[in-house]
């Protein structure tokens, strides 16, 4: 290209565009010659989409660049973050190594303070062994004199003995006698065991024939709503009358001896039973035994 920015004389010859100056120069061709417009237009289109192209693809590069320096940064930050925390872990790790290390050298001083006290205890337990041992001294004298004395009583024993002593045929009688008389008491134990055990089952059908009472007062306050003629009070008589019969739960001829307790008459068929609403226990006790007695009472009225 010419020094006065004239197109050659060739309109097909367009000249090369290095940058934006030659464009500039070149676009102020065209505008003087008409016969470049077109092609020199293409021409400029051309390089200026080249160029631009190359601008977009520095600008990615450059945004790729940017990103991975974000990337980096953000890595960094995140490095810093970790480093902060370990410091302060760190921290606080020295803090509890410190308290720590006070703690250690208070009880340090406490126990330098306890070995002084054990050692001052030590020399008052040492002076009070020595003054043990000198008791024990006297003690010890005073022990061979009444082993001395002990001695001389036990031959004094054995002298009186010697005019007291049993012969074989008292030593037998006499343990004839002990033996014949534990015996006797070895039964006596088990009669009464047995007499408890009697009791108590006598005492546990009082119980139940109480209980079956205290129903028949409940069902029969008030509105007599089990079907008898007559108030509870009547019922608990000596006898039950024709005209009030007996509930089936609380039978006429209710008796202590039933089948499955022991025969309070000990097998006499001829001795009356008690009838059951007619028994109470009374327990007495001593130091000695714990007799059981049976009485026949009427049933008071509530």
């Amino acid at each position: 290209m010419n020094s006065n920015n004239q197109p050659p004389r060739n309109p097909n010859a367009l000249p090369q565009l290095n940058d934006l100056a030659d464009t500039r120069a070149f676009l102020d061709s065209i505008r003087n010659n008409l016969s470049y417009s077109w092609n020199g237009i293409e021409h400029v289109i051309k390089f200026l989409t080249e160029a631009l192209q190359e601008k977009t693809n520095d600008i990615n590069t450059l945004r790729k660049n940017i990103t991975a320096y974000e990337n980096l940064l953000n890595e960094k930050n995140t490095r810093i973050m970790h480093m902060e925390q370990m410091l302060t872990r760190m921290q606080a790790q020295i803090q509890e190594k410190d308290y720590l290390t006070q703690q250690k050298e208070s009880s340090i001083q406490e126990r330098e303070s306890l070995i002084g006290r054990l050692i001052l205890w030590n020399e008052q337990t040492q002076a009070k062994v020595a003054s043990y041992e000198e008791s024990m001294q006297v003690l010890s004298s005073k022990n061979e004199d009444l082993k001395a004395k002990l001695s001389q009583a036990e031959e004094q024993s054995r002298a009186v003995l010697q005019g007291f002593k049993l012969t074989e045929e008292q030593e037998k009688v006499l343990s004839g006698a002990i033996s014949r008389e534990l015996a006797q008491r070895a039964n006596l134990i088990n009669a009464k065991a047995k007499e408890a055990q009697n009791v108590s089952k006598y005492q546990r059908r009082v119980t139940e024939l109480e209980e079956q009472l205290r129903l028949l007062r409940a069902k029969t306050s008030g509105e007599h709503d089990i079907g008898l003629s007559k108030p509870l009070d009547q019922i608990e008589g000596r006898q039950y009358g024709e005209s009030n019969p007996p509930h089936p739960g609380f039978p006429k001829n209710a008796m202590i001896n039933s089948p499955s307790l022991p025969d309070p008459n000990n097998g006499d068929p001829h001795q009356q039973s008690v009838p059951a609403h007619a028994v109470t226990a009374e327990r007495s006790s001593s130091s000695n035994n714990h007799d059981v007695v049976l009485s026949s009472t009427q049933p008071t009225r509530p």
